[in-house]
Order: structure tokens, then sequence, then C-alpha cells
């Protein structure tokens, strides 16, 4: 601990006082005789001068005898209080004005803060003061006398004394400094001082002993801050018991010269010899302090104390000469231990100035040793001694003056200690350490008056040496070159900074130029500035707790420099290297380098060899590179992005990858941006590092291209290609299945960035894709399943968190796909039907994630076995639920294509025939809409499947294409029907028409013949009503429309309405024939009577009587034979009524096939007639019934 006490320097004056001489009082001069007129006033003026003499020598004897005590008895006690916080008691002070002798007796000075002993006490005090100086300010006595005083000393456990603690906090002495009287506001000359019967009791409570200083005599000739001399002075002596040990110093008194011309006049040497003096009892008590204890340790020599007036500070000096064996040293906290056999030491100090000359000091043989623990700021304190520079404050304090002319530690040893004491960590031997004309004011001294120090060692187990040759400073630091050779790699991280560091093996051999730096605060290691530093390391392992992370057989490092805890390791080149790093868990050098604050700097770099990228949680593949080839420069000064590139790469990854890089880089806050080119790239081992996704995963290809890259914002922009790839998931058998797989996808000015997450391309060009694509009972809409796969596989994938999973921002300008293939399965149709499509190519336009984003256009075609179709549409692939659609077409598809899912559906011979097909699927608000026409080519019915074959016949063109709509609606969310399916329901549904009504299946103009299937005729006739007419017509177009169709005509009467009307025109028919007949019977009778008359005539000309009178009568068989008929009974049978429909179906054919030109096969009537005796329905008609044209013909 610090004995503040024990050092008190003296400044003296800065202007030279000469030394005051001894005058003889002259007489004053006489008066001038009065002149004669002025007699008279004489006596009076006597009188007068008188008087006031008497009052002049009465009251400087008053003030002399009472006034001066009374004075000081009053002010000093408070004087003392006000400067020391001591409350001073003064018994009685004399003072003789005459002779002027002061004397003080029992006076007594207390801690007031304690108040329980004194701390001092003095029984009395006489100094005869010169009284002429007073007047200029000066105190001087040619003889001091103190009797019988006691000095009671504390040191508390805080190492300050009781004396100290009673000064006010503004005034206290700091610890570094010195008690300095040339501080105080006079000067003062104490000639001949006597200390009589003294006695000094110094408590140390920090080690709980007390030590007694009793009959102390003392004769000391001078204590002054000036020269001052006197006529005589008093032989210097000193005498005391000291713990019950008598000691006594003799000495002498020398006149030197005189004050005014000499800077000394007087000087007083006391001198002691001492022998096997216990250090370790008075170690405590240097007038400074020191960071470490001496335990052991017997010292003898001898002491010389010189005491002399001076204009410098050399007031008081001890000159020593000491040789102490067996002296242990330990620090406070037992980390740092020191032993050594022989100590040899001599010097000079001034203890009222701490001026300090070392002219000798060896260390013979020491041994150090140093644990874990240490720290090497408890010897700041030390140090402060040493490298205090010499400035003066605003009181003029000066730092003590420390000269060493030669400081010599021989063949010394360094021992390291591990956790334990036990365990030795480290040994040093052969030290050698050599300083010589150390000054600690000699700051600016030329180069040959500097202080030089040397310092070596050597290591006997693994030969390492180390040399240190230089000087100290204009910072009264050590500074010079330093020299390592051998050492261990371990080792010499520490010692520029770098204690994350840990080698595991390898040696170093390195050269810089070192100087320790005065930085406040930091520690030993930091202090140390390195330049110009030269590190080679031989087959170096470095590792980061278990983990070995690079490995070198050489390893140069050029133009390492430190200042502070800022390190530049120059050029760093690191030749068949092999680095494995984690990412997640760098070493804890790379925070230094790259990190914001980073420490440590790198000029340049030159690295080859290896180097492994992994994880600590082993989720990524590890990156192998190889042939690895890194050159950087300017690492430390690249700033701006208009610096020239400074980094070129080449390595390669893998079997075939290769990467070619060339661009800027920057440790602090660490960047980098590269212009690169990689190709043969294994995704597997790539991709992962950029993302967790489905798709990552399940990619499986071989990376290409060239582009800009940046990290740590991790993005890349310029081309990429993924070429022979594909993407394979793994079944619950552990095999690898394969559903999408290409040649290349070039993407077109790649964009990609990871924060946030952002992938985009001007144009993503996929070549000869192929892929498999299976419809089920259970499959979503096409739309629907694709978007589930995209969102599936982009987005990310976090099982550790659970986050909702993003999607990143996807934008591709275009798509275009060429030369794809793909093998599709329809579970959904029964049995399942599988194609092939081949030479798919194609376009989708603006693919983007955004919600917001419009739907992407689309345009593919291709070949499904082997016959061309297109497909196009629009779709929001990210978010397809909003709105979209889809337009499928091909041609001239073979229908027998479909022949075992369609042949139990439909009533048609699926085995030949040719379809063709526009597919148009719409959806939006939650529902799907189907518009699709497909149209056969030579579809026919089956045998006997008349409803088909009307379907058929009435929808087919007139070149036999037979076109069918397929409409239908559905929920999006469901799965979708197949078309097949959907197709063959449209079609049965034309059946079921067919079957009601085959006009059902006209076009809508022949709509109103539903129902109307006849012609009428006007009642019991065979003539068409006009009503019949036109229906006659309308059908007669529907016939010419539809060329597969015929008709067949059924005659039909209505037995009441065509009865009645045939029976009344046959009854006047039969009126008429009656008639007639009669009329002609009237006129055959006419003829016949006649005849008979002419007969008769003849007869009787030939009787020869002409003129003989006849009878005349007719006779009876004439007139009955020509008797009137009677119109006779009309009766309608069967027969008749039949009759009139034959005739009626006959009129209507002829009609059909005559003036309409519809051909003879078309127009059958047939044979089966209608009578109908139904009231409500009218049968005066003929009925139609439309049918194939070969159901019509018969064949």
């Amino acid at each position: 601990m610090s004995d503040h006490f024990g050092s008190i320097p003296i400044q003296p004056s800065a202007k030279k006082e000469a030394t005051p001489e001894r005058t003889t009082p002259t007489a004053p001069k006489r008066p001038l005789r009065p002149k004669k007129g002025k007699t008279r006033s004489k006596g009076q003026k006597a009188f007068l001068s008188i008087t006031f003499l008497i009052f002049i020598v009465g009251g400087y004897v008053i003030a002399g005898f009472w006034g001066v005590p009374h004075y000081l008895h009053s002010k000093l006690p408070a004087l003392i209080l006000q400067h020391t916080s001591l409350s001073a008691q003064i018994g009685v002070i004399h003072f003789n004005p005459f002779t002027f002798k002061l004397n003080i007796t029992d006076a007594i000075l207390r801690d007031s803060e304690e108040s329980i002993e004194p701390v001092l006490s003095l029984k009395s005090f006489a100094a005869d003061i010169a009284p002429l100086p007073l007047f200029k300010g000066e105190i001087i006595s040619t003889q001091v006398n103190l009797n019988s005083f006691k000095l009671d000393l504390i040191r508390n456990s805080e190492g300050n004394y009781n004396f100290y603690s009673s000064v006010p906090n503004d005034r206290k002495t700091p610890s570094s400094q010195s008690f300095n009287l040339s501080a105080l506001p006079f000067r003062f000359s104490l000639n001949n001082i006597t200390l009589s019967d003294g006695k000094l009791t110094f408590h140390d409570k920090p080690k709980n002993t007390t030590h007694i200083i009793e009959k102390i005599e003392a004769n000391l000739p001078n204590l002054s801050n000036f020269s001052f001399q006197a006529k005589e002075y008093l032989r210097p002596s000193f005498s005391a018991v000291i713990n019950g040990s008598p000691i006594q110093l003799t000495g002498q008194a020398a006149f030197t010269g005189n004050s005014k011309d000499t800077d000394v006049s007087l000087k007083t040497e006391l001198s002691c010899n001492f022998n096997a003096i216990d250090l370790n009892r008075y170690f405590d008590y240097l007038p400074f302090t020191l960071p470490f204890d001496i335990t052991e340790g017997k010292a003898e020599g001898s002491l010389k104390l010189t005491f002399a007036q001076s204009r410098t500070n050399d007031m008081l000096s001890v000159d020593f000469s000491m040789q102490a064996t067996g002296v242990a040293v330990n620090s406070a906290d037992e980390t740092f231990k020191l032993q050594v056999p022989s100590v040899k030491l001599e010097g000079a100090i001034q203890p009222l100035t701490g001026n300090t000359r070392l002219k000798s000091l060896e260390l013979r043989e020491p041994t150090a040793h140093i644990a874990n623990g240490f720290s090497f700021s408890q010897f700041k304190a030390l140090a402060s001694l040493a490298t205090a520079k010499a400035q003066s404050n605003s009181q003029g304090d000066t730092t003590p003056e420390v000269k060493i002319d030669l400081f010599i530690a021989d063949n010394g040893t360094v021992v390291l200690i591990g956790d334990t004491s036990e365990t030795e960590r480290d040994r040093w031997e052969a030290i050698q350490f050599t300083l010589k004309n150390y000054n600690n004011r000699n700051k600016n001294n030329a180069a040959d008056k500097q202080a030089t120090l040397r310092l070596s060692g050597e290591q006997s187990n693994t030969r390492a040496t180390f040399n240190l040759q230089g000087h100290v400073d204009e910072h009264l630091l050590p500074k010079g070159d330093l020299l390592l050779t051998n050492l261990g790699a371990e080792k010499i991280f520490p010692l520029i900074g770098l204690d994350s560091v840990l080698a595991k093996s390898g040696t170093v051999d390195a050269q810089a130029a070192i100087n320790f730096k005065d930085y406040p605060g930091l520690d030993i290691v930091s202090r140390i500035s390195v330049a110009e530093g030269i590190l080679t390391f031989n087959d170096l392992v470095l590792v980061d707790g278990n983990h070995t992370w690079f490995s070198a057989p050489s390893i140069k490092i050029a133009g390492l420099s430190k200042e502070g805890k800022k390190l530049s390791l120059g050029s760093v080149y690191l030749k068949n290297s092999t680095m494995d790093l984690m990412i997640d868990a760098l070493p804890p050098i790379a925070k230094g380098i790259g990190g914001e604050k980073g420490n440590i700097a790198i000029e340049a770099l030159e690295f080859t060899g290896s180097l492994t990228l992994s994880d600590s949680t082993k989720k990524l593949p590890s990156l192998g590179f190889t042939d690895v080839s890194l050159q950087a420069i300017n690492l430390a000064r690249l700033e701006s992005s208009s610096e020239r590139d400074n980094l070129t790469f080449t390595a390669q990854l893998g079997k075939t990858g290769e990467i070619q890089a060339k661009g800027k880089v920057r440790l602090n806050s660490f960047f980098t941006t590269l212009t690169t080119g990689f190709a043969g790239l294994d995704s597997t081992q790539i991709l992962p590092w950029f993302g967790k996704s489905q798709l990552i995963a399940d990619a499986k290809t071989t990376l290409a291209g060239k582009g800009t890259f940046s990290y740590p914002y991790v993005s890349y922009n310029g081309l990429l290609l993924l070429q022979d790839g594909r993407l394979s998931q793994k079944d619950k058998k552990n095999k690898e299945n394969t559903y999408f797989s290409w040649q290349e996808i070039n993407l077109q000015d790649f964009r990609y960035n990871s924060n946030p997450l952002h992938i985009g391309a001007s144009q993503c060009t996929i070549v000869a894709p192929a892929m498999s694509w299976t419809s089920s009972k259970d499959s979503q809409h096409m739309a629907i399943a694709l978007s589930s796969f995209l969102l599936k596989h982009f987005q990310a994938v976090d099982n550790e968190k659970p986050k909702p999973k993003k999607l990143p921002v996807i934008e591709l300008h275009k798509v275009v796909i060429t030369a794809g293939t793909m093998k599709y399965r329809d579970t959904r149709l029964n049995p399942a039907w599988n194609s092939e499509i081949g030479g798919l190519s194609g376009t989708i336009e603006k693919v983007s994630s955004d919600p917001a984003s419009e739907p992407s256009s689309f345009t593919l075609g291709g070949d499904l076995d082997s016959l061309p179709f297109t497909v196009s549409g629009s779709v929001n692939l990210f978010h397809p639920a909003r709105q979209g659609s889809t337009q499928f077409t091909i041609s001239d598809f073979p229908l027998s294509t479909f022949h075992e899912q369609l042949k139990k559906h439909v009533d048609v011979n699926t085995t030949h025939g040719e379809l063709s097909l526009k597919d148009n699927v719409t959806w939006g608000n939650g529902m799907t809409n189907r518009d699709s026409e497909v149209v056969i080519t030579e579809l026919e019915p089956l045998p006997n499947k008349r409803d088909a074959a009307m379907v058929l016949a009435l929808m087919s063109g007139s070149d036999g294409r037979f076109p069918l709509k397929v409409v239908s609606q559905q929920s999006l969310n469901t799965a979708p029907t197949a078309l097949a399916n959907d197709a063959a329901a449209a079609f049965q549904k034309l059946t079921l028409k067919a079957a009601v009504s085959p006009l059902l299946l006209a076009n809508e103009d022949y709509a109103s013949l539903i129902g109307q299937e006849h012609a009428e005729f006007e009642p019991g006739k065979i003539l068409l009503t006009g009503k019949g007419q036109e229906a006659l017509a309308r059908f007669s177009s529907l016939l010419q429309a539809h060329h597969a169709i015929g008709i067949t005509i059924t005659g039909s009467v209505d037995i009441a309405i065509d009865g009645e009307a045939m029976k009344k025109d046959l009854e006047i028919a039969e009126f008429q024939r009656a008639e007639e007949e009669n009329n002609r019977r009237k006129e055959a009778l006419q003829k016949a009577t006649e005849e008979y008359l002419a007969q008769l005539f003849e007869k009787q000309k030939a009787s020869g009587k002409p003129h003989a009178v006849v009878d005349q009568t007719i006779p009876k068989e004439i007139t009955r034979r020509y008797a009137p008929v009677k119109p006779e009974k009309v009766v309608i049978d069967k027969t008749m009524l039949q009759e009139l429909a034959r005739e009626r179906a006959r009129v209507v054919a002829e009609l059909f096939t005559q003036s309409l030109s519809l051909a003879p096969e078309r127009v059958s009537v047939s044979k089966k007639l209608t009578l109908n005796n139904n009231k409500e329905i009218q049968g005066n008609r003929v009925f139609f019934t439309i049918n194939t044209v070969e159901s019509t013909s018969g064949k």
C-alpha cells in the first residue's frame, strides 16, 4: 500500500533569492540645527516626540508580548482546522519581540472526526525567528527545538491515513503526487532543527500490526524551500528505537559554495548500514503503490540520507545499495508469483520530490509463475511510476523523475499455470532482459540517447524462441523489433488480439515492429501496437470447439498491423488449404472481420485448396468446393460501387460443377456482388441453400448460367439454365417416382431476391418437358390441381415455425414450352383411358402470383395420339378460383380410341368414325361451365337401335358429320366429369328425345310440328284442306333439310266424320244414278214401245191388214222390263273407309314424290290404316312418321 506521508517533494522558487546578510544598524542622521527664530517651540516639540516614542515602544512591547501570543492562540487553531480539519489545542504561547523567540507548549492536534487519540502532541516548541525577512514574507529560523512530540499514525483498510482523512477533499494530495512544500504561499528556511524525546506509533490495520519508533533524537542542519545560509549549523545525527531495535545514523554537514553563486550551499549527510532486514515487513511502507507484495526475502546494504539547501528539487536524497536473497513476490490475487534467488540494487531516491535513480538493478535467475486469471493491468501502478511524464499542473506540481541506468534480468524463467496450481501450461526459459539509460523525462532525446532494451527467451521442449530489441519511445513505452521462431500457433493468436482463434496444432515464425501504447482502459494486448508484421505458419489446424474448420501446410500473413483493438492482417496467403465452415455457426473471427463493428481488417487474400460449406443442423447438403482459387485485394478500402473489381473466384463443385466469379467484395459490413458463370452444378446441393420449398425438395437438375450474384442480401440477376432435370418424390416403399422432367429450362433475365422472396424472368423456355397426369373421380379441376401444385411447390416450408406459409412473388413475363410430352390417364372412364401427348409447344403470357394480376393467357399445341390439337385460354395459376377459361380443339380423332369406354353407354358403332372436338370450359364464382361441341363422322347406329339411328339421321349433316353439343355445370370444388362421359350422357338425352319425338331433335323452325304430325283432308274425301296442304309443305321442307330421314304415311279416316260425309255423298250419287237410270229406262221403254208397235204394224201389214185396227197395248214384259227404279239405300262399311284411308295415303305419297320431288325411297305408305272412332280426335287425315331413310325404304 502507498505511504503518502513519506513522500514530500519540494519545488523551489522560480527566482533566485539572495541569502540575507547580517547588517549593523546605522545611527540616524543628526537633525539640522533650528533657526534662531524658532527656539521658543523647542521644548514643546521634544516633549511630543518623547511621548510619541513612549507610545510606540509601549505599543510594540504590548503587541509583542501579549498581542502576538493572543493572535496566534486565537487564529492558529482556526487556521489549522480550516486547512486540515484537525482540531488544535494550544497550551501556552510566548513570544519575545526583542529576541524574536517563539515558544509553544502543550500543543495537541486531534482528528475532529474520531477525537479519540491525538494525532500529534507536542510538549514544547521553540524557534528563533529572524525579524527582517518577515517584511519580505519569508520565515527564517536560526534554531528550532521540538521536545517530547508524539505522532500517532493509523493506516485504515482502504490504505489511507488518519492524517490524510482530515485533509479537506479539495486539498487532499492525489495518490500519484507527493507533498510539495514549494506550493506553500510563503518561503521558509528552518535551520538547526533539534528533535528530542520523540515517539511515533504506527497502527497498520490491514496487517493488524503496530510499529513503535521511540526515543527519537535528531539534529537536522536545515529544511528550506529556498537558499539560506546560517552562521553555524548542527552536526546531523539521528537515533531511535524501532520496534525495540536501536538505530543510529551519523553524518556531517558540508559547505559547498556561496548561495549566490552555486545551486547548493549546504549539504548534510546521514548514513547507516543494515543487515538481514525482512523485506516483507517494511514493503508496504514504500512511498508509492506496487501491484504486488514481497512475501519473502532478506536484504543487507547501506543507506545514505543527504539534506541540502537547493534551488532544484534535491533537498533530501536517499542513496541506497542493497543485496537481497530469497525474494518472493506475489500479486494480491496470487495469479502472479516471482522468486528471485539474488537481487542487487543500487540507486538513489529523493523522498520530498519522488525522483528516483536506479544505477543498477540485477535479477539473477528469476522465476515467474503466472496463472490463468492474471491480468497485466495489475502492473498499472508500477508502470505509471516508470512511464509518468514530467508535466506541470496548475499548482506547480511535477511528476517524479525516474532514471534507470541499467536493469538486468539474467537467465530467468516464466511458467504459465493452468486452471489448477499443479498444471503447467507453458514454460519459457533463458529469459534475458536488459534496459539501459532510461529516463522518464528524456522523451525527446535523439535516437543515440534513447533508452535501449532487449528481451529474449526460449523453450527447450519446442525449440521456440523470441527476441525483442528496441528502445523506449517518446511516450516512454517500449518499442522495437520482435522476432519469434517455431512458436506454437495457439500462442500467437492471443498476442495479436485474436483470442477467439483456437489452434489445435501448428507453429509460426513471426517478425514485427511492436510498440506499447498508452490506451486507458485497455488490457496489455490491446496496448501493443504492431506494424510490418510477417507471420509464417506451418501445419496449422484451427478448431472451433470440436469442429476443425481450417487446416493448411503453410500460411503467410504479410503486412500485419494492430492499433488498440483494431487489427489488420494485411495480405493473407492460404495455399493448399482446407476450410470447413458452418454458415450458422461461423468461427468467432468471422464476426470480427465481417460485422458492422468489426475490428479485424484484411487488405488482400489469396486462397487455394478446398472449401466445404454446411450447417450445424445438417438440414442443408454440404457444398464441397475443390480446386478453389480466390484472390481479393483492397478488402479494407472498398466502399463504393464505382471501385473496380477486387475479387476473382474459381472452383469445382462435385464431379461436374464449375464456378467462376469476378466482382467486388467488402469485408467491413460484409457485402459482395459478383459477375459469375457456372455450369454442371447439382441442384440437390445448391438449391436448398436458397430456400425451403417442395419444389426445391423434389427438383433434381443441373444448373448453369451467367449473371450477377449478391450476398448477404442474396440476389441473382442473369441467365439461369436448368438442364436434364426432373421433379420426383418417393413413395411409401422409398421408390422414386418422377412426375415431371425436362431437357432444359432457360430463364432469361432471371431475377431472384431472398428478402422479400422474389422470382422473376422475362422469358422462361421449357424444352422437352415430360409429365404424367391422372384424372380420377377424386381429382380436382385441372386449374385447381395445377394451382395446388404450384402453391405446394413454391410456398416456403418451415416446419419449426407455426407461421402461415408465404408465397413468393413470382413474375414470369412469358413462358415458352417446346417439344413437350405428357402421359395422360383417365380413371373416371371404365376401363381407364390412356393416351400420350407429344410435340407439346406453346406460350403462357404474364404468370404472376399477385392476386390482383390479370389471368395469364396461354396457347398450346401438340399431338394427341399423333393427331394435332390446340388448347388456349386464360387462368390465374396461383389464384384459379377467380376466373379462367380453356378451349381445347382436335380434329379427326379416331372414335375407336374410346370404343371400350363408350360401347356400353351409346347405341352407336364406336369401332369406327372420327371425331372433332371443341371443348370450351369457363369458370368463375366457384362454378365450372362446359359448352363443348363434338363432331363425329361416319357414325352409325347399332342394328335395331331406331332412336340412335334417328338421332344420327336427323342431326347429321349432308356430309355425314354428326354434331353433338355437350353442356354441363358443376361446382369448381367438385371433381370434374370426363368429357367422354358428358358426351355419352348428351347422346343418351338425344336418343330419349328421338324416342319421344324425332322432331325434338329438329331445328327450332320445325318445333311447331311437334304434336302436329298429320295432314287434314276434307271429310269423306281425299282432298287436303288448307291446313293439310300447309302441313304437307312443312314436312316436305323438313325432309328436304335432312336427307338422311324419310317419312312414312299412314292413312286414316274418321268413322263419324268421314262416314257421314261419305254417306251423304253416296246418297246423292245414288239418287242421281236412279234418276239417270229411270231416264234411260224411260227412253228404252219408249224405244221398246216404238219397236213393238213397229213390229206389230209390220206384222199387221204382213197380215194384209194394214188398215185393220190392232190392239196396241204394250205387253207387261216390256213395261216391267223398263219399269222405273228407286234409289238404293246407302251403307258405309269398313272397306269403304279403309279404302278412303288408303287413297288418302296414296295421294299424299304421290304429292311428296311427284309434286315435291322427294326420292321415292324416302316416302313410304304404311299398310296399316287408322279408323278413328274417337269423337274427341279428328281422324279425317293422314299421319306422318319420321324415320331414317333405311327404315323408310325397308332396307
